[in-house]
């Protein structure tokens, strides 16, 4: 797949100032040559023997440790003379007709960017080519700022280099390497993973199937992409760069079963060398019925070393724009999930990748404060304070969030120390001094409470939204609370003493407790039932029917007695 990319028209001056003049000065006495080799398809050029194009096509950018792979389609043996722009040939050799052949390997130790790729025989010519090496165009010195935000870390650094480089792109991560890249596998096939290890430029790889279960056998492979660039020929200007998404690596197909196995080897074939930096790993699963791809990335961090890290493992991966590079990371997890590292990929110029791995220096902690060693969070009746009448030892800035639990940036100064206070209606009732020993630090705290629970209840039914006010003759404060569905409300609260108000309406109850460190302390408050008219009404009405049904027998009984005497 091949794309014109339309750069800034800033960057691509800049770009061909920097690595075309000299050779384009060079080549200024010689159009002839030059329209030459615009003209002809006969010679090809590429990274390996599977990206070879003729010249009049495109001509690749080089970077560190990439090959010059040639072609010739001539029906002669042709001479070929690579030389640097001082002029000092860098390499001679012949080649033969329809022979692909690696004509040079690309080292850090080139100083020039500009080269020259002399052809004589049938045609004689020059072909302009261009080397970059990356450690020209490093980040540089970065400076950090930290700040924390409900529960998240803010980070904010930046360096004037930045301004040069494009496609920046930031990883947050809690380890410095990576090396195994996961692929999901499609619901089709399985479910779980395939871990495939870093080790990309090795002869054999290593699939890990602990956490893979295939539904049914399939068949799986995989290759790795990169984007190299290509300077589009168009006479001593040039016409500007195309981006070419490069298979550099393919593994041989294996057969996965279903059932319990650890792992499998794989053969890799290098299509072309590797280089630092961003690569596409596509996976491929196939069986009778279906086949599918599953992609993910990766950044090769070393070529001697030929370790990758999965950007797959990253907290935060999205673009960065320079000058300045800020993250968000969340801090509820355990400290060990915490970001350490901030992997920074960038291109110095199209196609050609670097990355810096930036140790963050923290210098974070946190402090978890529980009620009675219970693990309980701190409830929101007890609010949580730095002591103002005591210095804080090392802490730049400080977080407290809800439940209880503070966040802290010391200077890296350890051990660094903190006072808190803890206050329940207003009022002060005791403080903590807590001692931070290193970076990522999370003591926990222990605050000794009571609990009181008043249960507000009319018959055998509790109160919904009762007004419940809790007063300490000790503080000489209070809280207020509304009863849940159930007609409770239960308070963790300092020891002492406790006036207790519970009101529906215009009914209140009161009482006094006492609550201890420790203990539950009950009230129940007890509305009386409301008189029930109506069933007082009905009963009434029930004696006055019985009665007058009975008065009503008794008279018509007597009017008979009556008319049997007088006859």
């Amino acid at each position: 797949m091949s794309l014109l990319l339309l750069f800034p028209a800033p960057f691509l001056s800049s770009f061909r100032a920097q690595h075309s003049s000299a050779a384009n000065g060079k080549l200024g006495a010689n159009n002839d040559r030059l329209s030459s080799y615009l003209q002809t398809s006969s010679l090809e050029l590429g990274y390996g023997p599977g990206s070879l194009t003729p010249i009049s096509q495109q001509l690749p950018v080089y970077t560190v440790n990439d090959q010059l792979w040639i072609e010739s389609n001539y029906n002669t043996a042709i001479q070929t003379q690579l030389t640097a722009s001082k002029g000092n040939i860098l390499v001679n050799r012949t080649i033969e007709p329809s022979t692909a052949a690696e004509l040079y390997l690309f080292t850090s130790s080139l100083a020039t960017s500009n080269l020259t790729l002399g052809v004589s025989g049938i045609q004689s010519f020059s072909v302009p080519l261009q080397f970059v090496n990356p450690s020209n165009s490093t980040i540089g010195p970065l400076s950090a700022r930290y700040s924390l935000n409900k529960g998240d870390l803010l980070g904010s650094l930046t360096s004037p280099n930045l301004s040069s480089l494009f496609d920046i792109q930031q990883c947050l991560t809690n380890v410095s390497s990576s090396g195994e890249a996961e692929v999901s596998l499609p619901s089709t096939f399985g479910t779980g993973f395939i871990g495939i290890d870093g080790s990309p430029s090795a002869p054999t790889a290593e699939i890990s199937l602990q956490y893979a279960n295939a539904l049914n056998a399939f068949s799986f492979s995989y290759e790795l992409l990169a984007n190299f660039t290509y300077m589009l020929p168009g006479g001593s200007g040039g016409t500007g760069y195309t981006n070419s998404e490069v298979e550099v690596a393919r593994s041989n197909s294996v057969l996965v079963l279903p059932g319990a196995h650890s792992s499998i080897n794989l053969t890799l074939s290098d299509l072309a060398s590797l280089r630092n930096g961003r690569y596409i790993l596509r996976a491929f699963f196939e069986n009778g019925q279906a086949s599918q791809e599953v992609q993910t990335s990766l950044v090769l961090k070393s070529i001697s070393a030929s370790s990758w890290f999965w950007l797959g493992s990253c907290q935060e991966l999205k673009q960065a724009g320079p000058p300045t590079i800020s993250f968000e990371a969340n801090l509820t997890g355990s400290t060990v999930e915490w970001p350490k590292f901030l992997y920074l990929m960038y291109q110095v110029v199209p196609g050609v990748e670097s990355f810096t791995n930036v140790s963050l220096d923290l210098n974070l902690n946190r402090v978890n404060f529980v009620v009675n060693s219970n693990k309980m969070t701190l409830p929101s009746d007890i609010q949580v304070s730095s002591d103002p009448s005591n210095s804080n030892s090392g802490i730049e800035s400080l977080e407290i969030g809800s439940g209880g639990v503070v966040y802290l940036i010391t200077n890296g100064t350890y051990p660094a120390f903190a006072t808190f206070a803890f206050s329940f209606g207003g009022k002060t009732f005791a403080t903590d001094n807590v001692v931070f020993q290193s970076p990522d630090d999370d003591p926990t705290g222990n605050i000794s409470l009571g609990e009181l629970l008043v249960a507000a209840t009319r018959g055998s039914q509790g109160i919904y939204n009762a007004t419940v006010t809790i007063f300490s003759n000790s503080l000489n404060t209070s809280v207020t609370e509304q009863t849940n569905a159930d007609g409770i409300v239960d308070l963790f609260v300092p020891a002492g003493s406790y006036n207790v108000t519970v009101k529906i309406g215009s009914e209140t109850l009161t009482s006094t407790e006492d609550v201890l460190l420790g203990v539950t302390t009950q009230y129940a408050a007890v509305f009386p039932a409301p008189v029930n008219y109506t069933q007082d009404l009905l009963l009434a009405l029930s004696i006055i029917t019985v009665l007058g049904a009975l008065g009503n027998f008794w008279f018509r009984f007597a009017k008979r007695r009556v008319r049997k005497f007088s006859r």
